[in-house]
């Protein structure tokens, strides 16, 4: 405390300034959303503030994810947790949850596009593993196909705070 007492005041106001923003920098990641996957929640090019230090991994939380499969992040929402069980009726364009059909009024289209890929209705979400799905369904690659597939906990790196710019 003595050292902070002999700092000049412009001095003192530049070290709390960037102690401020070393400390925002541990707790939370600007992310810069890429392509229409999550209209109409997020545009393209959203810019928004996310969580690293304790994400929200709850259902319906939007998170960010390193896609193995597509090699780069991905932002999408959590439909499935661990021991969930997921049922998507394409023709009607419904998701089910536990057997229950959800009322999404974030999406932007009902679930209609099925990929036909190796990924099979009903599934359950394994442990240590998340079912997501992009709001706009059928514009977004999510884990409906198994290029994306169940993402790992390990691979959610944080957790939709606010939207900056979009």
């Amino acid at each position: 405390m003595y050292l902070l007492h002999c700092w000049s005041t412009a001095f003192r106001k530049k070290f709390i300034h960037e102690l401020q923003s070393f400390l925002f920098r541990i707790l939370f990641n600007v992310v810069v959303v890429s392509g229409p996957s999550m209209v109409p929640t997020l545009a393209d090019n959203s810019v928004i503030l996310t969580n690293h230090i304790k994400p929200n991994l709850e259902f319906e939380s939007i998170v960010v994810c390193n896609s193995s499969g597509l090699d780069e992040n991905i932002v999408k929402r959590i439909i499935g947790c661990p021991g969930d069980t997921i049922d998507i009726d394409f023709e009607q364009g419904v998701v089910y949850r536990n057997g229950i059909a959800l009322s999404e009024p974030y999406t932007n289209t009902p679930t209609n596009i099925e990929y036909d890929d190796g990924i099979s209705f009903p599934l359950t979400v394994e442990d240590g593993y998340y079912f997501v799905l992009g709001d706009n369904r059928n514009n977004s690659l999510d884990s409906r196909s198994s290029i994306v597939g169940l993402i790992p906990r390990t691979d959610i790196e944080s957790s939709y705070v606010l939207t900056i710019i979009g």
